[in-house]
């Protein structure tokens, strides 16, 4: 990441940050686990000029696999 954004920092996400609640209304990000590999889910964000209080650039998680939380029931 160093190389696309240098000096990067990854900065610890909570679920207060309102990109968890622009589409899909996340209230607790334990929700999300991974279902082959145990563990607390976690998630990092990148933001603009490494500012939390600008925008958010890239969201980084690990632990978990959201995606398929989105995608539904039955999806594949």
């Amino acid at each position: 990441m160093n190389r696309v954004f240098p000096g990067v920092k990854f900065f610890d996400m909570d679920v207060t940050h309102p990109i968890f609640h622009a589409f899909f209304e996340i209230n607790s990000l334990d929700d999300f686990p991974q279902a082959y590999n145990p563990g607390r889910p976690v998630f990092k964000g990148v933001y603009q000029d490494n500012d939390p209080d600008k925008r958010l650039v890239m969201i980084v998680n690990y632990n978990t696999d959201i995606s398929q939380f989105w995608s539904g029931p039955g999806a594949a």
